[in-house]
């Protein structure tokens, strides 16, 4: 078994962190992270306490819920489950294991005995952070069989229509440029007068997702990577992919996927008028506008000169 988790995986990669709080009411049922997803599979890990003969420990699971999946199914992979020690980094405690989920068999893996429940309680070992707990998550998935989900390109092997490459972080990226470039005019700047362009201050696996929506694969937009996604879209001016971000915002906003304040701070940040217009006309009063301007004195000059528009038609 290798000591690490791939960059990159045929069916996606998704790595994300937990806090779990409020320690001494863990049970045996636990608590749940929110979902995050790989194509059309969600993830999430439950935290939870078990006992044995040999004391109490602390558990963890990670379980796997491919969306609209009715017969059975298969997903292969990888995963690893640290417990973060804040202050003896080199001590957190890792786990990690190929996996094979199966609907007929076990929706979850994971450890009974992840560690101690004596070892993670004393703050003299680190765990505790404000008498908080933070798990990291990587999932990669290699293989799925019974239903059908995204299947990343693979940017790292250059293909019969790569005719240029991205360098990030020391990986190359082989491209087609006019795909890019139709999406990005930055990137197409770059491209000019070269079929080799090196990119800084990227990150290699945010890029990586990228160049997938660039390239048209259906991954979700959700609100664990909406903040990454108007990043690099932003910087790149991928104006399709800002659209899609706003239309999710909006979505998520009406369906409270979302709190007002997280679309609008994002919306604020990566100029989507549309979004925050359409906020704004919703209120029939100051206080109502004030309300759902909670932060409002930590926005742009722009948003607050049109919230001031906005508040003098109600005088």
């Amino acid at each position: 078994m290798s000591k690490t988790i791939s960059d990159f995986y045929e069916f996606g990669r998704t790595e994300f962190t937990f806090v779990v709080k409020d320690l001494e009411r863990l049970d045996s049922a636990g608590v749940n992270s929110p979902l995050y997803a790989t194509g059309d599979i969600d993830w999430h890990l439950n935290v939870c306490v078990n006992s044995n003969p040999k004391g109490k420990f602390l558990s963890a699971f990670l379980f796997c819920s491919p969306v609209d999946v009715a017969n059975a199914w298969e997903t292969f992979g990888q995963f690893r489950i640290v417990l973060e020690n804040s202050d003896k980094p080199k001590q957190s405690i890792a786990r990690q294991m190929d996996f094979s989920f199966e609907s007929e068999e076990a929706e979850n893996r994971g450890w009974n005995t992840f560690t101690k429940m004596d070892e993670v309680l004393d703050e003299s070992n680190g765990f505790l952070e404000n008498g908080e707990l933070t798990f990291r998550v990587i999932v990669g998935v290699k293989k799925v069989e019974g239903f059908e989900t995204a299947k990343y390109f693979n940017f790292l092997e250059k293909g019969e229509y790569s005719d240029g490459s991205i360098s990030v972080e020391g990986y190359k990226f082989y491209v087609n440029k006019m795909i890019i470039s139709v999406h990005s005019p930055v990137i197409s700047k770059l491209f000019a007068n070269t079929d080799d362009i090196n990119i800084k201050d990227v990150d290699r696996l945010e890029f990586n997702d990228f160049l997938q929506f660039l390239y048209g694969v259906p991954v979700r937009i959700e609100k664990f990577n909406v903040d990454m996604i108007l990043r690099l879209a932003t910087r790149f001016d991928t104006y399709g992919l800002k659209v899609s971000c706003e239309q999710y915002l909006k979505y998520a906003m009406n369906t409270k996927i979302v709190d007002p304040e997280f679309a609008i701070k994002l919306a604020d940040a990566h100029g989507l008028k549309s979004l925050l217009t359409n906020t704004m006309d919703t209120a029939k009063t100051a206080d109502e506008l004030k309300g759902q301007f909670k932060s409002y004195e930590h926005l742009s000059a722009e948003t607050l000169k049109e919230m001031i528009k906005k508040t003098l038609k109600f005088v």
